[in-house]
């Protein structure tokens, strides 16, 4: 008997890993079977295509990071799925990356940068792997930013999240961020139309001498904060 609940418990171990390896792993390196297909379809197009890696850091704060979690894959004029961010004063935090790919070279001279830090007046510590980073433009191979970690609680103040471009004036992001239940306040002044914000523009806008300053402040309050970009052209070159 001890041999056979040895078998099976080898058999669960091996089929947990399995399923995990086929999405993410912690670090988000590992590219499941369906993201992958979704890539390698998006590639052939010859289109430039917008990646987001988006996780949680701690099994139990799976609940904070919500949404399309894992890695997704957008085409340009259309939208990532969206993320729901909702962390509090549960264990670990959410963090965040992008890549860019850009197979025929169409994003020439573009380069975005995502700047990560504490809000004014805020604890720091609830905005881990601060400071700027570039979405890196490959093309084929995702090279992923460098991920900065969401952990605002009930400490004070929150993150401050700015997207900044330069290189081109006909290419442009645009982002979706609204608060999803009554705690309007935890998606800073910024926000976009949703079931609370009705009378918010649709979306917001970063452009080339333009940046977009998102601030981010969730807790025990009810709902998070769901968020999507959408990388568009909006003239020819």
């Amino acid at each position: 008997m001890q041999l056979i609940a040895v078998v099976v418990l080898l058999l669960l171990q091996s089929l947990v890993a399995s399923a995990q390896d086929r999405f993410q792993s912690p670090q988000g390196d590992s590219i499941g079977d369906e993201s992958l297909n979704r890539l390698e379809a998006l590639s052939h197009e010859g289109v430039p295509i917008l990646g987001q890696k988006f996780w949680d850091d701690d099994h139990g704060a799976a609940y904070q990071c919500g949404g399309s979690t894992g890695i997704s894959w957008a085409r340009l004029g259309d939208w990532t799925p969206d993320v729901r961010i909702n962390t509090d004063d549960g264990w670990g935090g959410c963090l965040q990356s992008f890549a860019l790919l850009d197979p025929s070279n169409s994003l020439s001279n573009l380069k975005l940068t995502i700047d990560f830090s504490a809000a004014p007046d805020s604890d720091a510590g609830q905005c881990g792997e601060a400071g700027e980073r570039e979405i890196i433009k490959t093309a084929t191979q995702p090279a992923w930013s460098r991920p900065y970690r969401i952990d605002t609680d009930s400490r004070k103040g929150g993150c401050r999240w700015t997207m900044s471009m330069s290189g081109r004036s006909d290419i442009e992001v645009r982002v979706k961020f609204f608060p999803d239940d009554q705690g309007v306040g935890q998606c800073g002044e910024n926000q976009t139309r949703g079931p609370y914000t009705p009378n918010r523009p649709e979306y917001l806008i970063a452009k080339a001498g333009e940046p977009l300053t998102l601030d981010l402040d969730t807790d025990g309050r009810w709902g998070g904060c769901v968020f999507s970009l959408q990388l568009v052209k909006t003239s020819p070159n």
